[in-house]
């Protein structure tokens, strides 16, 4: 029986995973980030990760109605 593709939602504050990320990938799940805004220039493993949200605001004060209502830009 064939593996099913498996969604991975990844949220992270930190610049850290690229490892992770591109494994999952590599196995063939779809793989979303949700990050920092602060964190858009790093360099995120973004050849292995389906789609990136960036949070507006510090850390730990993302807007949560944003976040769960997946309205980020």
């Amino acid at each position: 029986m064939e593996n099913p593709i498996k969604n991975f939602i990844c949220v992270s504050n930190y610049f850290k995973g690229n490892d992770f990320l591109t494994n999952l990938k590599k196995q063939g799940n779809r793989v979303y980030l949700i990050t920092s805004e602060k964190l858009r220039d790093k360099p995120w493993a973004v050849d292995y990760i389906d789609e990136i949200y960036f949070m507006p605001g510090q850390d730990m004060d993302w807007n949560m109605d944003e976040l769960l209502g997946a309205s980020v830009v």
